[in-house]
């Protein structure tokens, strides 16, 4: 099935789906890209929730050797007590 792209100035009404109005509310340049470019969106995964959980192992590994060192602040140029 052939995918249907919004042109400029067509004379007939465009159609969106109930999904596609969510999508423009969600992120209205994915909507952009999907509608206009015909560059759909990927699935999502849980790929945010991996990198979030992976960031947080060097931040306890530096917390616990700069602990050894005597230094106290937290990771990211946080300060802490």
């Amino acid at each position: 099935m052939a995918k249907k792209l919004y042109t400029p100035g067509q004379a007939q009404p465009f159609a969106l789906s109930r999904s596609k109005v969510e999508l423009h509310v969600d992120c209205p340049r994915c909507f952009y890209l999907d509608r206009r470019l015909g560059i759909a969106r990927g699935k999502r995964s849980s790929a945010g929730h991996f990198n979030a959980r992976s960031a947080q192992a060097p931040c306890r590994a530096g917390r616990s050797c700069r602990a050894a060192q005597g230094r106290s602040w937290a990771c990211h140029g946080q300060r802490g007590s």
